[in-house]
Order: structure tokens, then C-alpha cells, then sequence
């Protein structure tokens, strides 16, 4: 009678778990459950812990049998619809599990801990019924209880020992098999907390402003204003310097002017942006603002999206992770320098951000901003097929001309070489001599100056003399950078390091160091300039939580005269007293083997180019490079960015390249080499097959592989790539959906990722 009160009471759940497999899970549970909540589930044959999502509620009892729910985490939603809906585009735009995509959008929320337990096995279930000593040791420490952590089953086994003669020992029950030792995962879960103090957001406004627009920023925002509601996104072309954050705030302002209850959220692509912005955003628009990045520990980022889904704070900036936010009144998302790779998710669920924040955007029903001074060409072709509404602002917004870029020819030696024992001032570092000049020149002036170098650590590699050949990493096809002030070499793939004076042992003179980082170019610099204070902002410098932060206050304070740099220095930073950019050796970045080489290189010099003269004084740009006469880089000196885009957009269009044909990447991965090849060969025998299956399906499509990557081993794992385009996009999702349902099939030692959209080849 009580089984069946149950039953007629209970509901039931289908549930996304947190697993790797592409279903969901029904469960049951004996009272009501809030779709969108998170729950913890058994699951697994020894129904270990999982955190699970509610995705739909029923009432109907299923025709299978269902466990239970062990717990609730949430009363109320932490997902809303429209984020449940993205949630189920994602798993199937990028052919990944609904229940880790769930996982993904969660901002660490959970933390696994593994937990022992001691249970009876069969045969020491019938022992408790016998009269031995270690039978009633057994019932003792059983009683009622079927399963015990490790923890209390010592503990009890301690107790009864201490009071009989004879000891029995873990390893003694073990031994004869009366008990067994599992482990489970348990789950550690921070839930949704109230807190008390926050101000009324309601009684927060923004700060008053008297702003002087120019044309373009008044068009712009008149623009936006009154056609906010076609849920049509919006791109924002404008040159550095051109005030678009001026418009994103004036348009956040309009709509906090409309409704009291408005959120925004803005979107950058580096955590070096995320405290500039928020200086500006939160002088704007005080006690408004929340910021998250990846440095903040768990619980921090968790306490301010908390915050940001109550409604308390109606400004969130962060990174590509932010997309998955959840707010109590979101009205406009902003992608900021949406052209930057690091929107891209490298692992796992890959998305790209920039485009979730449009499906979103769309689900939401709000406008969608896209900024850039060098929007992708996916975003530009967008525009041009009127599928964005384009927003051009054309001139800067202090109204001094753009920054002059000229170029220095010299005969680079980017590969040069030194031996370890020789001090570094009796070496060539190929800087040209006019850069050294204008450098300190420029700090004589009392004005800063930043310099850019493409690679971090101080060489890129150590070269054995004796075994005629790089230092490599034992765990990936690349060569190991040396980090000297560490006294490591580094792999920045694996990160694997190896203290230096282990590889050279007492002939350091037998090993030479080549080429040159951001870590070479600053102690390069200090000693030809001794007078300036130098710095240096890569991600080996800011690895240390809050360093990050005061670099860039003490430049900005004027305390550093010349900030050292990777491309993290182009990204968006606004420095008044920056009037010269020094950008040395760019050629490397424009002769990888990738389509969207020149891309890159065009923006990282134009970005660059837009960190000088931003303030009262105009800014100047020195460029290091042997092709002078390369298309690109004319463009890049122009700052001519229609020209360059119709003329790559044609390059695109005529090798059958995005944004004219859609790409996915299948990786195949193993440890050993052996087992891939063979695998290999299957594949291209499952691949002549689905052609010959499925030719109007196929009739489009453009299958590259499967071959080995220019990197080919990475984490002790081969791989091989199989690359796919056509211009038909139905035809290769469907295409892309029966191989996958094939490559289930493939064996354990081979690991399968899919990439939707990659954006690099390497």
C-alpha cells in the first residue's frame, strides 16, 4: 500500500547527467521538481553521485524502471528556458553531450571528492550467520548497515579488536574475501546563497556625462536605438581609437533609461581587457558592475553571477564564459573585439563564443552588438549579405589622424643563436637599430612606449651541439622554450617543465639557445636603455593572481616608461601616454601554414597600430619585417581594412575556404602510433563506403585526410586530422552525423573529438 502512494505520487524527470554519453536519464522523485534546477542522481552500476539538470517533468510513469533522486540542490531555476534551449543548440550544433554541455555552462559549481566504502561481499553476508570470532568482528561492525565508508568501518573494526584477544585486520578480511572496498565520487556542491547588503539596483544610476559624439557615434546610436527590436545583430566597424565602448555605454544607458529592471552583458576576449573595462563601466555606471574571469577562485565567480541572476547587478563583463550567464532581465549582449581567437574554446565543448552570443541573442529576443576595428571575415561577409546591420564609425574619436605606421627593413636573423656561456650583450638581438633609437628618444619625452614580440620566453628552443638537434618534449611534437629567469625549459603545449641544469649538466657551452621572446627582448631592452623603467605583461608575468592588475595600473600611472609584450599588449588597451608601438618580427605569424594567417597578422598589426595616440599626442608605429612588398601588410599601413577584406574574402572564395564553405574538423588521437595508423586505414575504407552510400549528400563535400597535423603528437598522444568543407551546410551536418554515429564503434585506445568551425589548422 505505501509502494503504491508512492507511485501515485511521484513525478518524473528527464535529466541531463553529467556523463559522456549523448542521452538523457529519467529518474523519479516523491514530490514536485523545478525544471531548469539542478539535482544529484545515482548513477553508474555502483550509483555513484552525479549532478544532474532538470529538462522536463512528467507525471506519467515510464514503461522501464527508474532509481530515485538522491537530492534537490535548488528551489528555484538556475537555468532559465531560453538558456535550456541554447543548452540544447550547443549539443547539437557541436556534437557534444547535452549532459556536458550543462557542465560547461555551470560556473564550477561542483567539486568531486573520491570516497572509500567497505561492503560484505556474498560470502560475508554468510559468515555473519556463522559462529567464528571474525563472524561476530563482521556483525559488530555491520549491525544494520550494509555499506560503510572507510572511514567508520575502521573505526568499528578498532573498537571491536580492542576489546577481544584475537586481533582481525582489514587486510585479513580482504584476504578472504568476506568484504570489498569500492570508490565513489561524492559531490561537493555550492548552491545559491542569499545575501544581505546589496544595494537596491533600482536605486543605482548612471553617472551624468556630457559626452561630444562625433558623426559617426551619433548615426551609430540613433541606429541602435530604433532598430534594437529586428533581432537582427549589429556589427560595429570603426578604427581604433573611434569610440566604440563610448557608444556601448551610451547605448546601455538608453536602455537603463527605458527599464529599471535592464541587464547587459558585455563580452571580451582576454582576462588582460576584463579590468580596463570594468574601471570604465563601473565609472559609468556605479555599484552596476560585476566582472568575472578565469582568475577568480570558484566560489568569487560563482557570488557574482549569483548576484547578476538575482538582478542586483546589472552589468556582467567576462569572458567567452560569460555567454552562459544567467540573468533576471537581460537586454543586450556585447561581443567586444569580436575578431579574437579567444572566443574560441580550444577543448571539450569548442564553441565559439561570439556566435552563442547571436543564438542567444536570438533566443532572447535582444540585440546583439559586434565590435571590432577588425571584424572576422565570417562577421564582415555577414554584413555584406545584410545578415548584420553594419554600423561604421570612420574617424577617431579625439580627432587626431590615425597612427603613422612605417616600416624598418633589416636583415632579421630571427633564428639567431647564442651560446649559454656568452653574456647576452656580446650577442645580436635583432632588434633594428631605429627601434632602439625611437625608444629612447621617446622616453626622454616623458611619453611610454609598448613593444610587441610574437613569442614569449627567452629562446625559442635549446640546440644540443653534440646530438645536432633541438631539446624536445618527451610528451609532444614541439620543441621545449627556454624560460631562463625561471631556469626551465617549458612545453607550451603540455606545459611539462624541465629545470635547465639538468639538460646542460656542466657543458652549458655545449648547447646554444635559439631565437628570441618577450623575456629576451626586456632584458635586451634594460641594458640598451638603462634609464627607463622597463616591464614585461605576457602570461608567464602574470601567472600570480592580482599581477595582472597592478602591471597594468603601474602603466598606466606611469611608473613603467616601456611595456614588453605578446599580442596580449594589442588587445584593446587604452593608454593615454602610449604614443610608440613597436611590433618586432611579424613574418613567422604570416608564413604558418593556416588560411587565416594573413587575417591574423592584418589585425595584430592594426590593433597594435591603435594602442598609440590615443590621448592629446599622435602616435607613431615601427614595424620589423623582411616583406615589405607582402599584400597584408600594405593593407596593415594603410590601416585599409575594406580593401584587405574583399581581396582575402576573394582569396577565400576562390580556394573553397570559410566563410564560403562550412568546416569541421574530426581529431583521432592515441597513444599509440601503431594503433592509429591501422585505425586510419579503417577509416578510409568507412569513407569510400559513405560516399558511394550517400552521393547527393556528398556531391559538395570536400574530405582532406586523415593526415597527420603539422604538430603531430601533443600529451603523449599521435593524431590525425580529417578535414571536411562544402558550401552545402545540411549535407556535411548530415554527412558529419553518420560518420559520427560510425566512429562510435571505434575501440578505447582511440580518442575522437569533432571541432565545428575550427579556426586553426596547426
Amino acid at each position: 500500500m505505501i509502494q503504491s502512494e508512492r507511485q501515485l505520487t511521484s513525478v518524473y524527470a528527464e535529466i541531463a547527467v553529467d556523463s559522456p554519453l549523448h542521452r538523457t536519464f529519467t529518474y523519479h522523485w516523491h514530490s514536485d521538481l523545478t525544471v531548469g534546477a539542478r539535482v544529484v542522481v545515482p548513477f553508474g552500476r555502483h550509483n555513484g553521485e552525479k549532478l544532474g539538470l532538470v529538462l522536463q517533468v512528467s507525471k506519467d510513469k515510464p514503461k522501464f524502471r527508474t532509481k530515485s533522486i538522491l537530492s534537490t540542490v535548488d528551489e528555484e531555476p538556475i537555468f532559465s528556458e531560453s538558456l535550456l534551449r541554447l543548452a540544447k543548440w550547443l549539443s547539437s550544433y557541436y556534437f557534444h553531450p547535452i549532459g556536458l554541455v550543462l557542465k560547461t555552462m555551470l560556473p564550477g559549481s561542483v567539486s568531486k571528492k573520491k570516497t572509500a566504502t567497505i561492503a560484505p561481499t556474498e560470502l560475508g553476508l554468510e559468515e555473519m550467520t556463522e559462529g567464528r570470532l571474525i563472524s561476530q568482528c563482521l556483525s559488530y561492525i555491520y549491525k544494520n548497515k550494509k555499506t560503510l565508508s572507510r572511514e567508520t568501518f575502521l573505526k568499528r573494526l578498532n573498537q571491536w579488536s580492542s576489546s577481544e584477544a584475537e586481533v582481525v585486520t582489514l587486510d585479513q578480511l580482504l584476504g578472504e574475501q568476506l568484504v570489498e572496498v569500492e570508490t565513489i565520487q561524492k559531490l561537493s556542491l555550492r548552491t545559491q546563497r542569499e545575501k544581505n547588503g546589496v544595494a537596491d539596483p533600482k536605486s543605482s544610476q548612471p553617472s551624468p556625462v556630457t559626452i561630444e559624439y562625433t558623426r559617426g557615434q551619433r548615426v551609430a546610436l540613433e541606429a541602435l536605438k530604433t532598430k534594437r527590436a529586428q533581432n537582427r545583430p549589429f556589427l560595429l566597424l570603426g578604427p581604433t581609437g573611434s569610440g566604440k565602448t563610448e557608444v556601448y555605454l551610451s547605448f546601455i544607458a538608453h536602455l537603463f533609461s527605458l527599464s529599471e529592471s535592464s541587464q547587459v552583458l558585455v563580452m571580451v576576449p582576454e582576462i588582460s581587457l576584463t579590468p580596463q573595462m570594468s574601471i570604465v563601466f563601473e565609472k559609468r555606471f556605479p555599484g552596476m558592475v560585476a566582472f568575472v574571469h578565469s582568475a577568480l577562485e570558484d566560489s568569487e565567480r560563482w557570488d557574482r553571477l549569483a548576484e547578476v541572476r538575482r538582478g542586483n547587478l546589472r552589468i556582467l563583463i567576462g569572458p567567452r564564459s560569460s555567454v552562459f550567464a544567467a540573468f533576471n532581465s537581460l537586454s543586450a549582449i556585447i561581443v567586444d573585439e569580436e575578431h579574437d581567437s579567444s572566443y574560441k574554446q580550444g577543448s571539450g565543448l569548442r564553441y565559439q563564443g561570439r556566435d552563442v552570443a547571436i543564438v542567444r541573442g536570438r533566443y532572447e529576443s535582444i540585440p546583439v552588438i559586434l565590435g571590432s576595428a577588425t571584424p572576422s571575415l565570417e562577421s564582415f561577409q555577414n554584413a555584406r549579405l545584410d545578415k548584420y546591420q553594419l554600423l561604421q564609425l570612420t574617424e577617431r574619436a579625439n580627432r587626431l589622424a590615425m597612427p603613422e605606421i612605417s616600416i624598418l627593413e633589416h636583415e632579421v636573423k630571427p633564428m639567431i643563436s647564442q651560446n649559454l656561456g656568452i653574456a647576452l650583450e656580446e650577442t645580436e638581438v635583432p632588434i633594428h637599430p631605429s627601434i632602439l633609437e625611437s625608444l629612447e628618444e621617446n622616453h626622454k619625452n616623458g611619453q611610454q612606449s609598448m613593444v610587441i614580440v610574437n613569442r614569449r620566453g627567452f629562446a625559442y628552443f635549446l640546440y644540443s651541439k653534440q646530438e645536432k638537434k633541438a631539446v624536445s618534449c618527451r610528451s609532444c611534437d614541439v620543441t621545449m622554450t627556454l624560460h631562463k629567469k625561471r631556469e626551465q625549459l617549458v612545453c607550451h603545449y603540455c606545459d611539462e617543465r624541465v629545470p635547465l641544469a639538468r639538460v646542460v649538466g656542466r657543458n652549458p657551452n655545449d648547447f646554444i639557445a635559439v631565437g628570441f621572446g618577450s623575456e629576451q627582448v626586456e632584458e635586451f631592452l634594460a641594458q640598451a636603455i638603462p634609464s627607463a623603467k622597463i616591464s614585461r605583461m605576457d602570461s608567464d608575468s602574470t601567472a600570480k593572481k592580482g599581477s595582472l592588475e597592478t602591471l597594468l595600473s603601474a602603466f598606466r600611472n606611469k611608473k613603467i616608461d616601456i611595456l614588453v609584450g605578446t599580442q596580449m599588449l594589442a588587445k584593446g588597451h587604452d593608454f593615454e601616454k602610449v604614443t610608440l608601438i613597436c611590433l618586432i618580427e611579424v613574418d613567422r605569424m604570416m608564413s604558418l601554414p593556416d588560411f587565416r594567417a594573413g587575417e591574423r597578422t592584418f589585425q595584430l598589426m592594426v590593433q597594435a597600430a591603435g594602442r598609440a595616440g590615443r590621448g592629446s599626442l599622435p602616435g607613431r608605429v615601427l614595424l620589423q619585417t623582411g616583406m615589405k612588398d607582402n599584400k597584408v601588410i600594405k593593407h596593415a599601413i594603410r590601416h585599409d581594412y575594406k580593401t584587405f577584406a574583399e581581396e582575402e574574402l576573394t582569396f577565400r572564395r576562390e580556394n573553397f575556404f570559410p566563410p564560403f564553405v562550412k568546416m569541421l574538423c574530426f581529431e583521432f588521437s592515441s597513444e599509440s602510433h601503431d594503433q592509429l595508423s591501422r585505425y586510419c586505414l579503417h577509416l578510409e575504407v568507412l569513407l569510400r563506403r559513405l560516399f558511394a552510400e550517400n552521393g547527393e549528400m556528398v556531391r559538395q563535400l570536400q574530405v582532406h585526410g586523415p593526415v597527420p597535423p603539422p604538430i603531430e603528437k601533443v600529451r603523449k598522444h599521435w593524431r590525425r586530422c580529417l578535414l571536411m568543407t562544402s558550401a552545402d551546410v545540411m549535407g556535411l551536418r548530415r554527412f558529419a552525423e553518420l560518420m559520427n554515429s560510425e566512429l562510435k564503434k571505434a575501440p578505447s585506445s582511440i580518442k575522437i573529438s569533432i571541432d565545428i568551425d575550427p579556426q586553426t589548422l596547426i
